[in-house]
């Protein structure tokens, strides 16, 4: 049984079927630096979003098909009107949650991080947006937090903006 396991995962390798697992990621959380000009009344001190930053590149073998390759070492930047921050892949950065608040238009969505890698003469870039976070309402009930969800004020106090955990560049 042992035998037949492993000559199905030395098969499967040989034809392109198994992916390489990721890359380890760097122990060192980066920090994003505020702006100036960033809203520090709505960013939650107490809470943030850990994304890992990761790089791969496009390898091209005749007869095969094209797969994608994390890259180690490429340096990054993020950049947005309220923040930014290096990395150098793979690394976590740690980005702010903000507040909704229901006055502002858009319930006050911060604006999305240009990601921009380079490796050798390698570039890329990639857009990380930020979307709402769960809602807390205490109520147990599927019902009433679709409509809390649906437009309240309530809403907007109780949730944040957030980040998505990953973001992945193609280096060309």
């Amino acid at each position: 049984m042992k035998s037949q396991l492993t000559c199905c995962i030395v098969a499967l390798s040989l034809t392109g079927c198994v992916s390489q697992p990721p890359l380890a990621v760097k122990p060192e959380i980066a920090p994003a630096k505020l702006q100036a000009n960033a809203p520090s009344n709505r960013v939650r001190d107490d809470k943030s979003t850990k994304t890992t930053v990761r790089a791969y590149k496009t390898v091209k073998e005749e007869g095969k098909k094209d797969t994608q390759v994390e890259v180690a070492g490429a340096i990054c930047t993020l950049q947005s009107d309220h923040l930014s921050a290096k990395v150098v892949t793979p690394q976590k950065v740690e980005l702010p949650k903000y507040d909704q608040i229901a006055k502002l238009e858009d319930r006050g969505v911060p604006p999305s991080i240009l990601v921009k890698c380079t490796a050798g003469n390698l570039k890329g870039q990639s857009l990380l947006t930020a979307n709402p976070g769960k809602i807390i309402s205490g109520s147990g009930n599927l019902i009433a937090d679709l409509v809390l969800i649906a437009g309240s004020a309530a809403a907007a106090a109780t949730a944040d903006w957030r980040y998505a955990e990953n973001v992945a560049v193609v280096l060309k």
